[in-house]
């Protein structure tokens, strides 16, 4: 991701900015961030999930989102665009507008090599200090990796799951996902 070439940004003048716009960037502390092309691999994982997730809820009062949902942390720190956001519960928006969700239960995102670093530095941390997030996965998509974050008070235990037989039981949102159902149509070879 490529800094936007203006020095600082507020949080307002970037929203502004990203409304109008008609490509997408994230925030971070003053700085704008373009966001750049997916893989198959990409889409087909977050589709996955979506998919998964969606049919277990439906009827629930529980939203799932793509990537065209941005998620903000509260404080006005920053705004990312997750591959997956889930809310269970009532949806709280940025000034009411239905285009910033604030309160996310669960937040996914699928690591890519040129996202991977600020995936983890910057992103997590950030997912972590909101007070809604209970689950966080992080997916990788050139081999059969997901990390699972679970809050437990203060505390983010960690559990690995690499084989297409795991399930992983996401408590705060009454939902299992199936390894094998997120990786469906990965071709490894291919990856």
């Amino acid at each position: 991701m490529a800094s936007h070439p203006y020095d600082e940004w507020t949080y307002e003048s970037y929203l502004d900015f990203e409304r109008r716009s008609e490509t997408r960037h994230e925030y971070h502390q003053g700085a704008v961030y373009a966001m750049s092309g997916g893989t198959r691999e990409h889409s087909l994982i977050a589709s996955n999930i979506v998919i998964s997730l969606g049919s277990q809820v439906k009827g629930q009062g529980c939203e799932v989102h793509t990537s065209d949902m941005l998620v903000a942390y509260p404080p006005r720190e920053a705004a990312f665009y997750p591959d997956v956001s889930m809310i269970c519960g009532d949806p709280l928006f940025e000034k009411g507008k239905g285009d910033v969700l604030l309160n996310p239960t669960l937040v996914v995102e699928v690591l890519s090599q040129s996202t991977e670093r600020k995936d983890y530095t910057i992103k997590l941390p950030i997912y972590q200090a909101m007070s809604s997030v209970m689950e966080i996965l992080y997916v990788r998509q050139d081999r059969i990796h997901i990390t699972h974050y679970k809050r437990d008070g203060d505390d983010w235990p960690t559990v690995f799951y690499r084989a297409l037989t795991d399930e992983i039981l996401l408590e705060s949102i009454g939902c299992t996902l199936q390894v094998a159902d997120v990786y469906e149509r990965i071709s490894w070879d291919e990856v």
